[in-house]
């Protein structure tokens, strides 16, 4: 009897450790999961509102029209490539056949730039799109005030930071001991 009660106790030991590692392990693969998810949305979220805000920047004046919708669509097929770059870069598949939406208006010498480049991608589409607002700010496509479009900026930026943040979930494994 007293060694049925030694091994009963042995046996409660190792289940109650069992069940902790488990639900510690569980907990912590949720918890990678859910920052992951959490910045990928404030990524897209970031970049959507700057993209409106740029939108309503836009001038309203009969003259510009032609050069609003311009800014508006080129504007629209670089964010569209930003976003399928900070895909490229965070995901961890082998197949990363992310769509966008065409990359009309892009010269050749620029796309190829973009493949010679694959770790720096974000960063020089975020360059472009910069200098893309800063050319419309200063030819008038975008009425609002300097100080206002600086926002924007703001919000690109903060999405680029995300962006290194959810890297790091997929460049540092799960720890090996808690994956076993």
């Amino acid at each position: 009897s007293e060694q049925s009660s030694t091994v009963s106790q042995a046996w409660f030991g190792f289940q109650f450790s069992l069940g902790f590692l488990t639900v510690f392990r569980t907990q912590l693969a949720y918890s990678r999961y859910w920052e992951g998810a959490t910045l990928m949305g404030r990524i897209r979220g970031q970049w959507f509102n700057a993209t409106s805000n740029l939108f309503a920047f836009c001038s309203p004046k009969d003259e510009k029209k032609e050069q609003v919708d311009h800014f508006q669509q080129y504007l629209v097929r670089l964010v569209s490539m930003l976003h399928c770059s900070a895909l490229q870069q965070i995901a961890d598949v082998a197949a990363e056949g992310f769509e966008i939406l065409n990359v009309d208006g892009v010269d050749a010498a620029g796309l190829k730039f973009l493949d010679d480049n694959p770790e720096e991608r974000c960063f020089i589409l975020l360059q472009w799109i910069q200098r893309h607002i800063m050319d419309a700010q200063g030819s008038g496509v975008l009425s609002a005030p300097p100080p206002i479009i600086s926002r924007v900026f703001q919000e690109f930026g903060n999405g680029i930071v995300h962006i290194q943040d959810a890297e790091k979930l997929t460049s540092i494994k799960f720890p090996f001991p808690y994956a076993q």
